[in-house]
Formats: structure tokens, sequence, C-alpha cells
């Protein structure tokens, strides 16, 4: 067998191999895995019939174009991950951001379909999520996993897998927070009314009970649902902790302020709170 012959049955030896080794992780990324394992395996090809060759000793001469490598392989991206609430990468710079205005001395005014204006303490960081007209979030700097959601037009939902309304909830935000209060999946629940930018707010704390049913999906996790805005959904799910802050903001409906941590120790969300009191809307 002449060295071209060994070296095209290596290289097609280690295809099959190679092609047996690849198991796919998720059906996303098949695409981006099917690039990448096409450049692995030419890489591979290259240096096996280069090797051959070498074998052939004085053959070499003969043959020096099959063992020269390819100039012009690229690696593919990597499969994207999934958020916790599929939001946009924050704009390292907000101020290069259309939809944020900064005001000067940490002070940013995000533009919703009513505008909030954010005061940012010095442990959060100093970039936004945007989502939508309706929806915003920001993370703390000093803690993983944590940080504010805020949702206009929140729009309470059923204690199941629909992702819709409940008509029992009401449409202002006592009531809204008096059903939540109520939630059949909470326990150590708490109600209190606060103020916030000048208005009267509703403050719910709770616990998800540990035997609660967890009827819907939000990304790969299964929770209880509490809110849903467009594109946010929001529940309760084990190792997720925080207190929902409601208040009625004309031209936004029924506001909620979901504070949050997630696998963090309790009382994570206590540092939270000067964030979500430095909002105003309008």
């Amino acid at each position: 067998m002449s060295i071209d012959d060994l070296a095209r049955a290596a290289a097609a030896d280690v295809r099959r191999q190679a092609a047996r080794d690849v198991v796919p992780e998720r059906r996303l990324g098949e695409l981006h895995r099917t690039r990448r394992t096409n450049n692995v395996l030419s890489v591979v090809a290259v240096l096996v019939i280069g090797a051959v060759v070498m074998i052939g000793g004085g053959a070499l001469l003969g043959h020096n174009q099959i063992g020269t490598p390819g100039s012009g392989t690229t690696s593919a991206p990597a499969t994207p991950s999934q958020s916790r609430t599929q939001s946009p990468e924050p704009t390292p710079d907000p101020c290069q951001d259309q939809a944020i205005t900064c005001l000067g001395t940490n002070r940013f005014r995000i533009a919703l379909a009513v505008p909030v204006t954010v005061t940012l303490p010095a442990n959060f960081q100093g970039s936004f999520s945007v989502f939508s007209r309706d929806a915003m979030e920001a993370h703390r700097s000093d803690l993983d996993s944590t940080g504010v959601t805020v949702l206009e037009h929140a729009i309470p939902v059923k204690y199941d897998a629909s992702w819709t309304r409940d008509p029992a909830a009401g449409a202002s935000a006592q009531s809204v927070a008096s059903w939540l209060f109520r939630r059949p999946f909470l326990t150590n629940a708490t109600l209190t009314q606060v103020t916030l930018d000048g208005r009267v707010a509703w403050r719910v704390t709770g616990d998800l009970k540990p035997d609660a049913a967890l009827p819907a999906a939000k990304n790969d996790w299964s929770v209880a649902p509490t809110f849903v805005g467009q594109p946010v959904t929001e529940g309760y799910r084990r190792a997720l902790t925080g207190e929902y802050t409601l208040l009625d903001v004309p031209g936004a409906g029924v506001t909620v302020i979901w504070s949050w941590s997630l696998d963090q120790a309790p009382g994570a969300t206590v540092r939270n709170q000067d964030y979500v009191d430095g909002l105003t809307f309008g």
C-alpha cells in the first residue's frame, strides 16, 4: 500500500473514531458543535497524515504537501447559556445604551413605559439588563445571583402551568398584594403597607413551602408562578428567596419590584433595600 493510501486510511479511521466519541449535550448547540468537531477532525487528520508520511522516510520529499496543515481553521462560538430571566447581556457602559440616561452622581433613568430613575448604591453593579419597555433588572456587585427586578404592567397569574391572569387577584396594587399574601404555596407570609417614591405601596414577604407544588416552567426550572410581563416571568422555586413591593403607577398599572436572591444565606436581600427605596417613577 502506498504512503498516500496509508495516510487516507489513517485519516478515515480517525474520523470514524472521533464521530463515535461525539455526544450532543443540547439540541440548541448542534450547529455549533458540528462546525467545531469538523475543524478539530480536520486538524487531527492532517497531523496523522503528516506522521504517516514522516514514517516513509525519503518518500516525504515526494509528498510534502500532504503534511502541510491548513491555515484557515477557526473555532465556532460556544453554545449560549440560558439566563434566569432570558435577559440581554447588561450594557457595560450604561451611558451608551439608548434606553438609559445617565444623570450623574450614580443616578440613571431607564426608559420603561413610565421611566424609572435609579440611585445606584455602592453594592450594585453599574449596569442594567433592560428586557423590554416594561421590565428591567440590576444585580449586586458584592454577592452573586442577587438583585432587583422591576416589572411594570405586571399580570398576576394562576397557580398552574398556564401563565395566564388570575382574575381573583384584582386590578390594584393593594388587591394584588393581598392575593400574593394568600398564595397557597407560601408560608410565614407578611403583608405590610409602606411608602415608596411618595406613594402608598405594599410589601409581601414569604417562604416557599417545602412541599409546595411547582406547576409552571420557567426556563429550565419548575416554579410556583406569581407574575408575568413581556418577556419576564416570575415565581418562587427552591433556594430562591426575596420579597415583593407593589404600587400603582399611573401609566404603568400595577408595578412589581422583586428583590431576590438565589442560593444565598437567609437575609441576603436586606442589602437590596437601599436600591428599592431609591427608585422613583415618572
